[in-house]
């Protein structure tokens, strides 16, 4: 009897260590994403030409300088799994915290030439 009840504990210890660690990574994703924000600013790269910019700039207007992987694969018309296959692929920048993702707008250039969306 007294053994279950330590499995008990232990297992309740296990589960608040968790929800702490949880707590404290959303804290850091949240921070990062506050300082990004804070901090954004677009600029134009030597690398793209002047139709790409145009078309990330009007992203950027329209969509934010983040977005939701959904909310941008709405946007471009196309279909949701390519934006979180490209995502595990590391072909988009994003913060995550393991639940919440936000993909920076500004950087999906080399996404939308890899896969020729624009």
């Amino acid at each position: 009897m007294i053994k279950a009840k330590q499995h008990k504990k232990v297992v309740k210890d296990i589960h608040e260590m968790e929800k702490i660690i949880a707590l404290e990574r959303h804290e850091r994703f949240c921070k990062k994403v506050s300082e990004y924000l804070k901090n954004f600013e677009f600029n134009i790269t030597c690398d793209c030409f002047l139709d790409e910019w145009a078309f990330i700039q009007r992203a950027v207007r329209v969509l934010s300088p983040l977005v939701k992987p959904t909310k941008l694969a709405e946007y471009l018309e196309i279909d949701s799994h390519l934006v979180y296959d490209a995502l595990e692929d590391g072909f988009l920048p994003h913060f995550t915290d393991g639940h919440t993702c936000y993909i920076k707008t500004a950087c999906i250039l080399f996404f939308l030439r890899k896969y020729s969306i624009i």
